[in-house]
This record gives C-alpha cells, structure tokens and sequence, in this order.
C-alpha cells in the first residue's frame, strides 16, 4: 500500500492540474436516464486508466463511433447512479473528499469507493479508505454489519477498504466482553469473514506472552475475569458499532440484507463447530457395580441418596418403638385383671368367704 502509494504521488508530481485541463473534452452519460457530464479528457485519462484506454484510441474509426454530436469523444455508464459519480466528478477537480458529517453519510462513500476500483482510480480508493477510517476512529464507533457485508459482496479479496473495516471489527469483538447478536449470527453464516477475522488479529504481532493460555495452571489461565461466560451474546440494542441508517441509495440499505451468503470451503467446518452436538453424559461399564463390594458401593453412593435412606430408617425405629410401647401397656393391662380375677378365685371358692381355713 505504501508503494502504490508513492506511485501515485509520484504521478501527482508529474503532471499539475493546470496542464490537465486542455481543450480537449469529452462526453460521460451516466445512469439510466444518462445524465451529462462534460469533463476534460486528459485530466480523467490521468487518473483513470479505464478511461484511458476508452478515450486514447488509435485507431481513427473507431474514434469516429465514440464521437458525440458536438464531436467529442463519449462514454456512457448506464449501470452506475448519479450521485457517486458526482462524488467522483468533484473529487477529479479538488482531489479532495468531503468528510462525512454522520454515519448515513458513509453510504455514498461506499459507492463512490467502488466506482473508483471499476474505473481503476488507485488515488481516489486510497483518499475514500482513509477518510471512512478517519470517521470511526474519530466518532470512536466501528463499521455496521451492513456496511461490511456490501463490501464483501462487491469487492475481491486483498481490498483495502474490505481490510480496513475486517481489522476494525476484529478490535471490536476483541476488546469487548460480549459479542453483538447479529455479529454471532454473521459469522455462523459466513465463514470466510470468521477466517478474515482471524487473519486481522494474526496481523497485529501480538507477543505471544501477552495471549491468555488456557494451558496455564493458574486461576484464570490467563484469561480476564468476566461475568458473562465464554459463549455470551450481547442482546440486540446493546451493541456499540454504528447503526446503520437509511440512506436513500436503494443498493447500500434497502432489503433484509446488502449482501447474499459468502459461500466458502471454511463455513462447513465453522458451521460444524458452532452448531456441534453437545456431549453425551458419560455411561459407566455395566459390570463396575459388579466387580465393587457392598462397602464400596454404599461409599459411592450420592450423598442424597444416603440422606433419604436415613430418614427412612429413623421413621421405621419410631412406628417400631411406638408398636412396643402399645404392645407394653397392653400387656401390663392384661396382668392386672389377670391378678385381680385369681384374688376373687382363691377368696370366694377357696371359703375364705365363708369362714374356713387352710386346714
């Protein structure tokens, strides 16, 4: 990045912006109602090696066929909106970019930057990536999932805006306690952004001292202390990256999603591990019990269980004393008529009652 980037100064330096602007024009139709844009040839071809070889033609007849009817060359981009291209017409006579003053103002840029890969601008991709990169650091907010997600879907790998704003959600998952629930949702769609992610933080040189080790003996493994667990998900409305916001651009934030499902080799396995089958309980071998003495096997009982066969017990011994208690009384009630019926017995039929005697 740092080389193209002196190429292009380097270019800059070349050629000032008073020598681009010749007499020379050319035509642009834009959009489908093909709006007009009358622009100077050789400050476009500087910039855009596409319309370069559009414009610088050799060949004569063909360059009669690109004529207008005021006998300029022309083009039209019937495929492209009107507003980016603007963006891109004022950006060629300021080489500037205006800087968003709010989140939703993101949306064109996004635009404006993919208009500059089509038309091959390395100068006009690099000023739109930093100035996107200069609004979140200075709001302290990172990319929507929205916005990744377009970007992911018009952009090929090795696109400094695509890395730019994976590195910048990578640091948000990172550092914080929990991640978003439509991030979590995201990544179990999408696994190449999970591996991209993962190839943002591998990027960082980060000592390998300083990475928790859940190896380690100690306490926390080197992990910080968190409430929250190891799979929490942060509830929708909590999260701290932008919130997307309807932009008028039909193509940016219109619809459930920006972007299809990327498909890739890696959101099998990712798919895999996320939604994999929680471990069966472990079953002991059936003949364990078997091969234990009775001693043992009460030892490994659970301690409740002992608990409930104690109290089983103790209730058994009190119904069982109470029942002896019962059977005690009832006995010593039995003894004493039993005394008193052998007193009337020996008084009243042995003549006592009468008078007589022993002899």
């Amino acid at each position: 990045m740092e080389n193209m980037t002196g190429q292009i100064q380097e270019q800059k330096k070349e050629k000032s912006l008073h020598e681009l602007l010749t007499s020379s024009m050319v035509d642009v139709y834009v959009g489908p109602s093909s709006t007009h844009w009358v622009l100077h040839e050789q400050l476009l071809c500087h910039h855009s090696p596409f319309f370069a070889s559009k414009f610088h033609v050799d060949d004569k007849e063909e360059e009669k066929k690109q004529q207008g009817n005021n006998g300029n060359k022309s083009y039209r981009v019937p495929d492209e909106d009107d507003y980016p291209f603007q963006l891109l017409v004022g950006w060629l006579y300021s080489q500037s970019v205006r800087p968003p003053k709010s989140e939703k103002d993101i949306g064109p840029l996004l635009e404006l930057y993919l208009l500059a890969v089509k038309f091959e601008m390395e100068q006009l991709q690099y000023d739109v990536v930093e100035t996107v990169r200069d609004f979140y650091h200075s709001t302290s907010t990172y990319p929507g999932l929205r916005r990744v997600q377009y970007i992911y879907s018009e952009t090929d790998e090795d696109n400094e805006m695509r890395e730019m704003m994976v590195s910048s959600v990578a640091r948000q998952l990172t550092t914080g306690d929990q991640i978003p629930a439509h991030w979590a949702t995201a990544l179990q769609r999408n696994g190449q952004l999970a591996v991209d992610i993962i190839r943002a933080i591998q990027q960082w040189n980060i000592e390998e001292r300083s990475i928790p080790d859940a190896r380690d003996v100690s306490s926390h493994r080197g992990r910080r202390p968190s409430e929250f667990g190891f799979s929490s998900i942060e509830q929708v409305g909590n999260s701290t990256d932008t919130v997307d916001t309807n932009l008028g651009v039909e193509s940016v934030n219109s619809g459930a999603s920006d972007a299809p499902n990327i498909k890739s080799d890696a959101e099998e396995i990712l798919s895999q591990i996320l939604h994999s089958r929680p471990p069966e309980p472990r079953v002991d071998p059936p003949d364990k019990d078997d091969c234990m003495s009775l001693s043992e096997q009460e030892e490994s009982r659970p301690l409740s269980e002992s608990k409930g066969e104690n109290m089983v017990t103790k209730e058994r011994r009190s119904r069982f004393k109470a029942f002896l208690r019962f059977i005690f009384a009832i006995r010593m009630e039995s003894m004493f008529l039993l005394s008193a019926w052998l007193m009337y017995f020996i008084y009243y039929v042995g003549g006592f009652g009468q008078g007589g005697t022993w002899s």
